[in-house]
């Protein structure tokens, strides 16, 4: 028996690691739609299919690619989908979030906070943002988050009852499984006992 660690090394050698990557399409397979040939794409992050991206020619499943938006740099193109990917599935397609939604957003600094205080916003919900550095609160709000909490103060449940007219969040989006998980819990609105995304 196996354990995790050794259960992920690579099978062949020699072996590249990492997804997120962006490239000029320079040769194509023979049931691949030929007019991807010559265009600037990203590839979507986690499938990799034992296929390392981080090099100067990469083999990508054309099921997993995007064409790249133009205005992008390359650093700018390749890093974006990870965090919103996150993002659009933990608060669109599992959360099911809409205008009417709470949402609380853990470490909302992080790239993937951030990522979801977009998302959140984009769908025209409330966003109650934590972060543990207060200097992070105008920061925060720049980037559109419609409550700051900063999590070193006590107490969480009631700061967060408090912000929700006593209602609580409809969702958490824990984007790094952090301590307050179990405080959380206490936040989430009488309706809601199931909606707690976390990243692993």
């Amino acid at each position: 028996m196996q354990d995790n660690y050794t259960e992920t090394l690579p099978k062949e050698f020699p072996t590249r690691v990492g997804s997120c990557s962006v490239g000029i399409v320079d040769a194509i397979g023979k049931n691949v739609n030929p007019s991807w040939m010559g265009k600037r794409i990203c590839s979507l992050p986690c499938f990799i299919e034992g296929h390392g991206e981080h090099g100067e020619f990469a083999l990508i499943n054309h099921n997993y690619i995007i064409e790249a938006y133009e205005r992008f740099s390359d650093i700018e193109a390749a890093s974006v989908w990870a965090q919103y990917s996150t993002a659009y599935f933990g608060l669109i397609k599992q959360g099911n979030i809409n205008k009417d939604s709470k949402v609380l957003i853990s470490a909302a600094t992080s790239s993937a906070g951030i990522a979801a205080i977009k998302v959140a916003n984009m769908m025209g919900a409330t966003s109650i943002c934590t972060t543990r550095n207060k200097n992070n609160k105008n920061f925060l709000t720049e980037m559109g988050a419609s409550e700051v909490l900063i999590s070193e103060d006590d107490n969480f449940p009631s700061m967060i009852r408090e912000v929700t007219g006593g209602d609580g969040v409809d969702i958490v989006f824990d984007p790094i499984n952090g301590h307050f998980f179990y405080q959380y819990l206490y936040s989430l609105a009488n309706n809601a006992p199931n909606n707690f995304v976390r990243r692993y």
